[in-house]
C-alpha cells in the first residue's frame, strides 16, 4: 500500500475487511483469542464471555491506525510486551505518532474512539466506524477536487493573460475571470495570484472608449479648475506691475521679482 494514496488505502481496507462478532465454540473464559497487536484489552485479559462486535471494532481501529501511519498501534516484540501495551493503552492519534505522514486530523478522533480501552467508549459497530471514515474521505476527495479545478482555471488564466499582451481586451477579461474562479476554489493558489498581479502591472494597449472619454473629461475639469485659480492671480500680478510703473518705481529688483512671479504663474498653469 505504500505506493497508493491515503484515501485509496483506507477504502481498500474497508472493502477487504469483514467483521464478525461470534466466538468459536469450545472456547472457555480465560483463554486468549485473537491476533496479538490487534487484540482488544478484554480479549487480552481472556474475558471471552464479555466479547462482542466492539472487540472487532478495536481490531479494525488498530488496522486503520497502521494503514494511516505505517506503524503498528502496539510495538512489535514479545507476547508479554504486546499484552502489556494493550492493557496499558497506546497513543492512537496518527498525528502524534506519525506527524510526517500528514494524516488528516479527523482521523485522530476516529482511531482514538475505535481503540478506546473500554468497549462502551468505542463505536457500536464496524458499520458506524466505516461511515465515520467515509465521511472524512468524502471531505478529502472534495477538497482535492477543488484544488484540481483551481489549478485548471489558473492555467487557463495564465494562457489568456499571454494572449492579452497583444491588446486583446476580451482575452484580458477572460484571464481575470479564470483567475477569480481559481482563487474562489483555492485562495492559496499562488499561480492565480501571480496572473492577477501581472495583469494589473500591464495596462491594456487599447483603452476602452468609455475609459478614454472619462480620462479626457477629467483632464478638462483639471484645466478649468486651474484656470479659475490662475486667471485672478495672473491679473493681480499684471496689476501690481502696472502700479509699480505708474508710481515711477525704478527698482529693477522689484520689476524683476514681479516679472518672475508672472512667469512662474504662467509656467505652473
Amino acid at each position: 500500500m505504500r505506493g497508493t494514496s491515503l484515501p485509496a488505502r483506507v477504502e481498500s481496507l474497508l472493502r477487504t475487511l469483514s467483521v464478525g462478532g461470534r466466538t468459536p465454540e469450545g472456547t472457555v473464559d480465560g483463554s486468549m483469542l485473537g491476533t496479538l497487536g490487534y487484540m482488544a484489552p478484554e480479549q487480552a485479559r481472556g474475558e471471552i464471555a464479555e466479547l462482542d462486535v466492539r472487540a472487532d471494532v478495536y481490531a479494525l481501529g488498530a488496522i486503520l491506525f497502521e494503514v494511516l501511519t505505517l506503524t503498528p498501534l502496539h510495538p512489535r516484540g514479545s507476547v508479554d510486551t504486546l499484552v502489556a501495551s494493550i492493557l496499558a493503552g497506546a497513543e492512537a492519534r496518527p498525528s502524534m505518532r506519525a506527524p510526517h505522514r500528514d494524516v488528516p486530523l479527523e482521523f485522530d478522533a476516529i482511531c482514538a474512539k475505535a481503540t478506546a480501552a473500554h468497549p462502551d467508549e468505542r463505536y457500536e459497530s464496524a458499520r458506524e466506524l466505516c461511515e465515520a471514515v467515509e465521511r472524512v474521505l468524502d471531505g478529502d476527495i472534495d477538497r482535492e477536487r477543488r484544488r484540481e479545478l483551481s489549478v485548471m482555471h489558473a492555467a487557463r488564466a495564465a494562457e489568456a493573460a499571454v494572449r492579452a499582451r497583444g491588446g486583446d481586451a476580451r482575452e484580458r477579461r477572460r484571464a481575470f475571470a479564470e483567475a477569480a474562479r481559481a482563487l474562489a476554489l483555492d485562495p492559496d493558489n499562488i499561480d492565480a495570484v501571480r496572473t492577477v498581479m501581472r495583469l494589473r502591472l500591464e495596462p491594456p494597449k487599447d483603452i476602452p472608449e468609455p475609459v478614454r472619454r472619462a480620462v479626457e473629461e477629467s483632464l478638462r475639469a483639471q484645466v478649468r479648475a486651474f484656470a479659475r485659480i490662475a486667471i485672478p492671480v495672473y491679473a493681480a500680478g499684471v496689476g501690481l506691475w502696472v502700479l509699480l510703473c505708474a508710481m515711477g518705481v525704478r527698482s529693477w529688483l522689484l520689476h524683476g521679482l514681479t516679472l518672475a512671479m508672472l512667469l512662474g504663474i504662467i509656467g505652473t498653469h
